[in-house]
């Protein structure tokens, strides 16, 4: 069987970390795709390494097992991944943007990322996964050049409003709400919601979620959400999972909730003089969203 080394590298950082979310941000990459590739390795191992459920996750047996042998082999892959990073800094400049978990879903964040590379490829584009109010203390503290981010935090930032973003509700296949388009938040009532936990990013769970437990949601914070979020559950009635969308975006089974504020997606910058490649970074983003 066929077993790739960034595999490796990939399970045996969710088995130390026991979190997808974490393990992500660790890996530099989006918690959905590190999911899925998770999901395929079992495929292809033909027995599962993880138990999940709406709080965390462990290892099976045999995902122990596994990890003794993929350990060594991950940890040499990491180190020769160190290595061939510190001599190309010497020859390559770096930009380091942050990035929500949600990214990954918004065309235009990809689309930019693209186009910058593509136009500057003498410039390292690293992009950082983490919550937003991290990730915008960091491009205060100038440990980021930049950082995408959602919702209205007030710092001394530039801001370019790239979107907005909605809430789509991911639903089992069998549940009423599945064939539904649109509903409001009264149609929630008595309903269980996983959303993201209110310590990620207080401001904005106040201003999403804390009016739908007001009017009888029953909101399960999880720190991460994977694929199996909805399978796995056993609870009564069947969970929802809340997640951030485009509207129009096609996001499988689940109506949109259409009567909570649209949310801004951003690029964030320092408020003072730029480098020439944040700059340029700035000004492509800019030439994407003007009509």
């Amino acid at each position: 069987m066929a077993f790739d080394i960034l595999s490796a590298v990939q399970f045996v950082t969710v088995a130390e970390e026991l979190s997808f979310t974490r393990a992500a941000a660790r890996l530099g990459i989006a918690q959905p795709w590190l999911s899925r590739r998770i999901q395929l390795l079992e495929a292809q191992l033909g027995f599962r390494l993880f138990v999940r459920s709406t709080r965390r996750i462990e290892l099976t047996e045999k995902g122990e097992a596994f990890l003794a042998a993929a350990r060594p082999l991950a940890y040499a892959a990491a180190a020769a991944a160190q290595t061939a990073r510190m001599l190309g800094r010497a020859e390559q400049r770096r930009l380091r943007i942050g990035v929500p978990p949600y990214g990954g879903r918004i065309p235009l964040r990809s689309q930019l990322t693209r186009r910058y590379s593509a136009e500057n490829p003498e410039v390292a584009l690293e992009l950082e996964i983490g919550w937003t109010p991290r990730l915008l203390e960091r491009v205060v503290a100038g440990d980021l050049d930049g950082a995408f981010g959602m919702g209205w935090l007030d710092l001394p930032l530039r801001r370019l409003t790239l979107c907005h973003l909605g809430l789509k509700l991911r639903v089992a296949p069998q549940d009423t709400l599945a064939n539904q388009d649109e509903i409001g938040t009264d149609a929630l009532a008595g309903r269980r919601v996983a959303v993201f936990a209110r310590g990620l990013y207080p401001e904005l769970f106040d201003a999403l979620f804390t009016p739908l437990a007001e009017r009888g949601v029953k909101l399960i914070q999880t720190p991460e959400f994977h694929e199996r979020l909805i399978e796995d559950d056993g609870g009564s009635p069947p969970l929802i999972v809340a997640e951030f969308r485009i509207p129009g975006q096609d996001g499988g089974s689940g109506p949109w909730l259409v009567d909570v504020a649209p949310v801004p997606f951003s690029l964030f910058v320092p408020a003072g003089p730029l480098g020439a490649d944040v700059e340029r970074f700035w000004a492509t983003a800019g030439d994407l969203i003007r009509p």
